[in-house]
């Protein structure tokens, strides 16, 4: 298998992914292809690959939790960074958790002009719908501008 572009490392990281669970048959793939499925997911994740967020998010979040251990500093720092990437890339996963910093942070033009980029615009987006409760009409209008270019900007970059 050979893994050279951003798309060809995901999907070497999707096929390889039940194998590391043992839910797959996996006559064909190696133990040390299981081993660097996090090296390829990660890799991809740098180039913005749309779903590697999301799957990065999983691995760590996952394996560290199921095995009772604490997240590390640095790898908290490196999802927060493909979160960043992907929201360049417009990856809607990375918008939509973007999205969740942003309201953590009380910074709701932000988290709206994020929910709107992920997918729809102020009235269509359930999510957007829910955040722009109690803002201003001229707070909406300004978040629904910015959610509109960050989309267009995005498109196409992955």
């Amino acid at each position: 298998m050979r893994v050279n572009t951003p798309q060809s490392l995901y999907a070497a990281y999707r096929l390889v992914l039940p194998c590391a669970s043992k839910t797959g048959d996996c006559a064909d793939v190696t133990p040390g292809q299981v081993a660097s499925r996090r090296e390829w997911l990660a890799r991809a994740a740098e180039a913005g690959m749309h779903g590697a967020v999301t799957d990065w998010f999983g691995e760590l979040y996952g394996a560290e939790h199921a095995e009772g251990r604490e997240i590390s500093d640095a790898d908290h720092v490196r999802l927060q960074r493909y979160i960043q990437i992907g929201v360049e890339h417009g990856d809607r996963h990375s918008l939509l958790l973007e999205s969740s910093n942003a309201m953590r942070a009380g910074d709701d033009v932000r988290a709206l002009a994020l929910a709107i980029a992920a997918g729809g615009g102020v009235d269509n987006n359930p999510l957007a719908g829910t955040l722009r409760k109690g803002m201003s009409p001229d707070k909406i209008a300004k978040a629904e501008k910015e959610g509109l270019e960050l989309r267009r900007t995005s498109a196409g970059r992955s």
